[in-house]
């Protein structure tokens, strides 16, 4: 349930991030940019390790709501269309009804495209997106199969040559006077190992049709992780094709593309320590590149990027030890900040970066007792009598019908061992608004409003255009509405001025002709006094004169008699 609370937090927060929006730059509006990092697994106390959290920045926390899933939340937030009972496997496949199907088949990309605003959003390396349907978009999860050359590791004798199946090409190295150098035959590429790095420079090969991969350009690189004096072991750490997987703007890409999340847990398990952190640092050179990459076409105002390096972490720290998963740290750390720094440089200091996690990992936790969907997700179709049990038992839940199946999603996600997440926002240099005064936000609110921010914004690169003249107007008129009323109010000041000098001379008047008053009223009560008098003087007058005449006529009356 929305929380008016919450909304009004949200709200403020969003309505800050707007505040700093428009840098003026002669007739041409900027708009603030909006970089929301997806990154499962982080943590606030190992962002606090790289300093991430200093970086002017304030946390928001997210109440989390089911399924306690990293990739379910992602594919929610690209596709709320998609539905509950879809399992996600990895970032390119899902099972639906029991069939293995393709996240990008899976997702309704036009709806996406409506959803995010067409040509305002870059996705980042976000899977389930189709870069040849969605504007702007670096899918490396796109059409993997056939598209990559796994990880392998090469045992060789120098000088000797050994197959590789995968490239149809023998692999020989050699121990020159100047080096060790690796040579393709196949493809008559040979490149030399740095003496001091013990790997050799990025560097493209051209893959002919007819072998088990699609032809096309692809980059490689080598790493020499062990040598004796007649042997040595060769590191290759897997990569992409070059094109196919990135929208058509963006051309191709030049460095291998290392994603630690197609390594076999095994392969990963086999690898040397030293190999393992080397493998690690070419993915985090990866993401460095797919963000300046996806930088390069400007014209979005949010960048949402998936950033998976924490989740690999947590399923690399089972078989490590202490000082390669603390090393491990330090480069997605360091990574980190890298992106949001280069973020920053090509995208304007004004932009404001949203580290994401929807959840954390706290420990514990119980089961409810019905077959799992997803974590925090459960099937009661067959029990529906036990959903009053679970609230009897104290459960917060809500009850959905979806596919003829009925749901049961638990909001405790504390009883299931989960923790709250947060939002990390990393603020432009000098904006010190507080933007959510420490608020906890429901985890549906917070990401309903990051899919409004898309929306409201501006739809296109055109329109921001316009609009940002007619804001450049707005604020010249505004500018010469306020020097207009500056003047008003300085007039209005003397105007006032005049007249509390005229009220001064008028309470004078006034204590005057108050004066005045009560002297006419004085005047008219005595006047009104005597006015009385005289109406009882003529009352009495009148009554004496009657009475007179009344006398005497009386009394001529009588003389007149006695004549007669």
């Amino acid at each position: 349930m929305i929380r008016p609370r919450d909304i009004l937090v949200v709200a403020m927060l969003v309505l800050a991030l707007l505040a700093p929006s428009i840098a003026v730059s002669q007739r041409f509006v900027q708009p603030m940019k909006l970089i929301l990092i997806y990154a499962p697994g982080a943590d606030l106390t190992m962002l606090n390790m790289g300093n991430t959290t200093t970086l002017n920045s304030e946390v928001e926390y997210i109440n989390p709501t089911p399924p306690y899933d990293y990739l379910s939340h992602l594919m929610k937030l690209v596709d709320p269309s998609l539905s509950d009972l879809v399992v996600f496997v990895n970032e390119t496949n899902a099972f639906v009804n029991g069939s293995l199907v393709d996240l990008t088949s899976l997702v309704n990309q036009s709806y996406v495209n409506t959803l995010w605003g067409g040509n305002f959003t870059v996705f980042i390396g976000v899977p389930g997106v189709d870069p040849n349907s969605t504007a702007m978009s670096i899918n490396p999860y796109f059409n993997i199969s056939g598209n990559y050359i796994p990880p392998a590791v090469f045992t060789l004798e120098f000088n000797e040559s050994s197959w590789w199946d995968v490239l149809n090409t023998s692999l020989v190295v050699s121990n020159t006077p100047s080096g060790i150098v690796v040579n393709l035959t196949s493809y008559n590429v040979v490149e030399a190992f740095d003496n001091t790095t013990l790997e050799t420079p990025s560097f493209a090969v051209s893959v002919p049709s007819g072998l088990n991969i699609s032809e096309g350009v692809y980059y490689l690189k080598f790493k020499i992780i062990s040598s004796n004096a007649t042997h040595l072991t060769l590191f290759f750490p897997g990569t992409l094709k070059a094109s196919g997987w990135l929208n058509k703007f963006y051309g191709s890409f030049t460095e291998p593309v290392v994603l630690l999340e197609l390594y076999p847990q095994d392969f990963l398990r086999s690898l040397p320590a030293e190999a393992l952190e080397w493998a690690f640092n070419q993915s985090c050179r990866f993401y460095s590149t797919l963000a300046v990459k996806a930088t390069w076409f400007t014209s979005g105002g949010v960048y949402l990027m998936y950033y998976p390096l924490f989740q690999r972490l947590d399923s690399i720290r089972g078989f490590v030890d202490e000082a390669t998963y603390r090393d491990l740290i330090n480069l997605t750390l360091n990574n980190l900040n890298d992106i949001i720094n280069d973020f920053r440089v090509y995208l304007g200091v004004n932009s404001t970066v949203i580290i994401y996690n929807p959840y954390t990992g706290a420990g514990g936790g119980s089961g409810v007792g019905l077959p799992v969907v997803k974590p925090g997700i459960y099937d009661a179709s067959s029990d529906q009598a036990y959903i009053a049990e679970l609230v009897q038992q104290g459960y917060s839940l809500s009850v959905v019908r979806e596919e003829g199946r009925v749901l049961v999603k638990i909001l405790d996600y504390d009883k299931l061992g989960f923790g709250r997440g947060f939002a990390l926002l990393v603020k432009p240099a000098g904006f010190n608004q507080t933007l959510a005064l420490s608020g906890v936000v429901d985890e549906d609110v917070f990401e309903d409003l990051l899919l409004s921010y898309s929306k409201l914004y501006y739809p296109s690169a055109s329109n921001l255009v316009s609009i940002g003249f007619q804001l450049q107007d707005m604020i010249d008129n505004l500018t010469r509405t306020v020097d207009s009323l500056n003047h008003q109010v300085a007039s209005m000041n003397e105007t006032i001025n005049v007249l509390l000098v005229n009220a001064g001379n008028c309470n004078a008047t006034v204590a005057n002709l108050t004066v005045r008053l009560l002297d006419y009223e004085n005047k008219i009560n005595g006047a009104e006094n005597m006015l009385n008098q005289a109406r009882e003087y003529l009352a009495i007058g009148l009554v004496a004169v009657l009475a007179v005449d009344l006398g005497l006529f009386y009394l001529l009356r009588r003389g007149l008699k006695y004549t007669e």
